[in-house]
């Protein structure tokens, strides 16, 4: 057995010491003399022998030296060196030295062996976390994408809010738009004007200058993104003293909504660099109150920032860690349900979200005919209309904005599909769609499954299915995303053509420049909706839900309607 002297840690020199005894020898006892420790060692007699008497004294062998010259030492390994590595990756994670274990683990070529065994341990992990007033936050999918231009997963609004910040920030209790990142902004002939604070610092050190914003939205306009359509009244940026000044093309009374949006914060450019270098976009690089200190596919650590010039976070660092194992439910101090299964509906803190899910119509030369889109419509939406429950409460239009505006289809010519219909979905899905699937069976409909992961959602469109099984999730502006999601969401980019593009990209321009202000502009735009649901675009289903387990430990845990908590604001007991 191993004894319980000295520390329980071991250093990496030491363990592939005993990697090289347990290569060399095994399990097995054996007599052994200096010479061959040397040689296994590559040291001089005196490191061979003090290395030896160290791994006795914390336990790790059983060593006895032979008394006199020429008489042999005993030597035996209690345990496998993997035994051995698993111990102390146990005792690293269990004391929160989770990075440690981690450079353990990939220094033995383990790592799978610690993501295996890590929700295991994350429970006495959470203890010592708190006591260093870390957070443990635990999703059961990839990570995100973290830069803001290129996120669309509602999944990265957390941390996307946490490492950036935006130039004005959207006030939900008075609808008002507040200065944040600018002190000050006004309007004036088509042109914005906004004045920095003088005080802001990116993670990188270097101060936020007028130079810094130019660079960024500069970028935004002619880079390749899903957001790229929005800005598309930017006429040019100019810069004058400490002001940065932003030209229109036309009238847009979204445009200073849209600056409020996360998509819209600012990340980091070198405004002296003539060539924009691809690395400065794998980087996320902001100046909001937490800094993203650590990056890896299933482990993220976000840092509280000390130069932070407003209000910083409470708590010092959070540990965001991706599993699929069932035993971390319980983990974390925030474990989020995705995808949710039934029985979290009784099981976890739910949240009622502006979510809605939908059934998209794929646009490709094989697609159903118009009719055969509103047949499928007219069944799936009177599905909807019977199976209409709290949790799955029946949406009349993409978000409750215009939930009281009735749902009519006028298309009268309806032709029941004589094929098979496919239907993509992602993976934890299915349970929501069985019922509607099995519906449309009764009535003589088969349907082909295309299951994918859920990082590969939203969908490319180059697939060929008939129907992609979607969801939205809404933020506190619902005015401007709205808008948003009609310009960018799946529905535009993978179920219109070019031409259907166009016209409702015209219609919506048309609409700007005849509003006086974005509340007249959000209700005229239902008429973009309305017009997607006539042509047999899509069908909204029902309203959403987020699904947590947290802790009692965590508090100031206040979600807005996306079911997204500030990390800014929480706060560990």
């Amino acid at each position: 057995m191993m004894s319980n002297q000295g520390s329980p840690f071991i250093s990496l020199i030491h363990l592939q010491r005993l990697k090289q005894l347990y290569s060399a020898f095994g399990q097995t006892p054996s007599y052994v003399d200096m010479n061959q420790l040397t040689g296994i060692f590559f040291c001089s007699d005196r490191n061979a022998s003090k290395l030896m008497n160290t791994l006795k004294n914390k336990g790790f062998i059983d060593w006895v030296p032979g008394r006199g010259r020429g008489n042999k030492s005993s030597l035996s390994l209690p345990m496998s060196f993997e035994e051995i590595l698993l111990k102390q990756l146990e005792y690293q994670v269990c004391s929160g030295k989770i990075n440690e274990a981690f450079v353990y683990a990939e220094h033995f070529e383990k790592r799978t062996l610690l993501q295996k065994k890590l929700p295991l341990w994350l429970n006495e992990t959470k203890v010592e976390l708190s006591k260093a007033n870390t957070l443990l936050y635990i999703v059961s999918y990839s990570f995100p994408e973290c830069r803001p231009m290129y996120a669309r997963s509602s999944s990265s609004i957390l941390l996307l809010e946490a490492v950036f910040d935006t130039l004005v920030r959207y006030d939900e209790d008075t609808g008002k738009i507040r200065p944040h990142l600018a002190h000050h902004y006004y309007f004036k002939d088509n042109q914005y004007h906004f004045r920095l604070r003088p005080d802001i610092y990116f993670h990188n050190g270097e101060r936020l200058r007028p130079q810094h914003i130019k660079s960024c939205f500069d970028y935004r306009c002619i880079a390749e993104h899903p957001y790229l359509i929005l800005y598309r009244h930017i006429e040019k940026i100019e810069i004058k003293d400490d002001w940065v000044i932003f030209h229109l093309k036309q009238k847009d009374p979204t445009f200073l909504h849209l600056l409020t949006d996360i998509h819209s914060a600012v990340f980091y450019m070198d405004p002296t660099q003539t060539k924009v270098s691809e690395d400065q976009f794998k980087q996320a690089i902001g100046t909001g109150a937490y800094s993203l200190s650590h990056q890896e596919k299933d482990h993220w650590i976000l840092s509280k920032f000390d130069r932070y010039f407003g209000i910083g976070g409470l708590i010092e660092r959070a540990e965001f860690w991706s599993t699929q194992h069932q035993e971390a439910i319980q983990s974390g101090h925030v474990y989020e349900k995705c995808p949710v299964q039934p029985e979290d509906h009784e099981n976890a803190h739910s949240v009622e979200q502006h979510a809605c899910a939908t059934l998209e119509f794929a646009n490709h030369k094989n697609q159903l005919s118009i009719d055969e889109r509103a047949w499928l419509i007219h069944k799936i939406r009177q599905f909807a209309v019977d199976h209409n429950t709290l949790i799955n409460s029946l949406a009349n239009s993409i978000m409750p904005y215009h939930q009281k505006r009735a749902f009519h289809l006028f298309h009268h010519t309806m032709k029941k599909p004589e094929r098979t219909i496919s239907v993509q979905y992602r993976k934890g899905d299915e349970w929501e769609l069985k019922p509607l699937f099995d519906y449309l069976d009764l009535h003589g409909i088969s349907v082909s499954h295309h299951v994918v992961e859920r990082t590969n959602y939203p969908w490319n469109g180059s697939d060929g299915v008939d129907l992609y099984y979607s969801c939205y999730v809404f933020g506190n502006n619902l005015s401007f995303q709205y808008y948003e999601w009609l310009l960018t969401g799946n529905i535009f980019q993978t179920c219109l053509n070019a031409k259907e593009r166009r016209s409702l990209l015209l219609f919506v321009d048309t609409i700007m420049q005849e509003s006086s202000d974005n509340t007249d502009f959000m209700e005229k735009l239902y008429r973009g909706e309305d017009w997607l649901i006539q042509n047999c675009h899509y069908i909204p289903l029902w309203r959403d839900h987020a699904f947590y387990n947290i802790s009692d430990k965590l508090h100031g845990k206040k979600m807005d309607n996306m079911g997204v908590m500030s990390l800014a604001q929480l706060w560990l007991e």
